[in-house]
């Protein structure tokens, strides 16, 4: 491996992350970037002292797909690395939702957190470059962001890292022609129906020929941005009271005591560690703070922004989709979600529908709904409840926390 300035600025970025005996996973998907880190990783795990793994994702979006797959199983084979591969199919009704790239970027990062837990790794590797980084300062300016939010691609996130993100495109292409390797290339690069790819081949193929110090520039202002972000964060971070990977939970009183601007970068800020946003993401969320009564509404990559009463809550929304259970005759527990649901005297010989609660569910003659909101219930706790029902009729007989008897006990599975 000859001596480039590929090798120097991955081999300072690795010094303060790599340690002896680390497990590290390379995102490999075949293309130059990938194909760069994996092989400067493969010639120096002995000198690192680390264990070296690589997974492959195979989107099945492209009649080449299963090329590049065997032309990562070929080349790990070859050099004794231990491959990964992980078939995925892509829900269409997520693809209409965030787009194409947006729902494969979502199941792609679910499948690296599982790959990593199975393995007992300490890190996963992408191979994003110094490109990638100009190319997402563009995307953020076309897509509509703020000074606070330019920041791009952040260089690590728990145990995703980015070693790459001073490499430059030509770096990679040195790297590569001296090592004698040829990747293999991803015809969708060229689609320009793709946002980055028309940045990639319009822009920044433009500001790469200029000579000016347009780059640094860029570079400069990522950094001020994430600086200034950092500094209007910890000043704002008092409204959020829980925060997590699928639900965030923000005291609305000091929210909406924020001035505009401030209430437009925290959003800005919350969203960004989620999703990919725009501005009217954040414009939509904030309509729905000026109602009295409970709101809710869609966000990107199956999230949901609720305002109700004393709370704001940002989800997933599978968080809200409960699964329908049938309670056969002569059953006496049933395992629901991380509940355990015991029946007792004349309900065990009875048949049950376990689920959350409906449109138009009654208790007697009060909708259910009217009941949820006399008590202040957030949108969110609503549909997390367990709602029991007659397997003939459909009649209630069991709403956790509202309608609850000595009959029927749900209590936390402990197990």
């Amino acid at each position: 491996m000859k001596s480039l300035r590929f090798n120097n600025l991955i081999s300072s970025s690795l010094d303060s992350i790599l340690f002896k005996g680390a497990k590290v996973a390379v995102a490999f998907s075949g293309g130059k970037d990938s194909l760069s880190l994996l092989d400067y990783l493969m010639r120096n795990r002995e000198i690192r002292g680390i264990e070296l793994f690589a997974i492959h994702i195979n989107h099945n979006l492209r009649s080449e797909s299963i090329n590049d797959e065997n032309f990562c199983i070929d080349y790990c084979d070859r050099n004794a690395i231990d491959l990964t591969v992980k078939s995925v199919n892509i829900d269409k009704l997520m693809i209409s939702k965030i787009g194409i790239e947006g729902a494969a970027r979502e199941v792609r990062y679910t499948v690296f957190d599982e790959y990593l837990e199975s393995i007992n790794g300490d890190f996963i590797f992408t191979a994003h470059t110094l490109d990638d980084q100009l190319e997402s300062f563009f995307i953020d300016v076309m897509t509509g962001t703020s000074i606070y939010t330019l920041g791009g691609i952040w260089d690590r996130k728990d145990k995703v890292v980015r070693p790459m993100l001073s490499i430059s495109t030509d770096e990679v292409n040195e790297y590569l022609i001296s090592n004698d390797l040829e990747p293999i290339f991803d015809s969708s690069n060229n689609d320009k129906r793709f946002i980055r790819n028309r940045v990639r081949h319009d822009i920044i193929s433009l500001i790469k020929k200029d000579k000016s110090n347009i780059i640094n520039s860029i570079l400069n202002i990522q950094r001020e941005s994430r600086e200034l972000n950092s500094i209007k964060y910890s000043l704002l971070k008092n409204a959020i009271l829980i925060k997590s990977n699928e639900y965030i939970e923000l005291d609305r009183e000091i929210f909406i005591n924020f001035d505009y601007d401030d209430q437009v970068f925290l959003l800005g800020k919350i969203f960004s560690k989620l999703f990919r946003f725009g501005r009217n993401n954040i414009e939509e969320a904030l309509k729905i703070l000026s109602y009295s009564t409970s709101r809710r509404i869609n966000l990107p990559e199956s999230y949901v922004f609720e305002s109700s009463y004393s709370k704001i809550y940002i989800y997933m929304s599978k968080l809200i989709e409960l699964p329908i259970l049938v309670k056969e005759v002569g059953i006496t527990e049933v395992l629901y979600l991380d509940k355990c649901i015991s029946f007792n005297d004349s309900f065990i010989n009875s048949k049950f529908i376990i689920s959350g609660r409906k449109s138009g569910d009654k208790i007697g003659s009060k909708k259910l709904k009217d009941i949820l909101i006399n008590k202040r219930i957030p949108l969110i706790d609503r549909d997390r409840l367990i709602v029991i029902r007659e397997f003939i009729d459909n009649k209630i007989v069991f709403v956790e926390k509202i309608l609850e008897n000595k009959i029927i006990k749900v209590v936390d599975n402990i197990l």
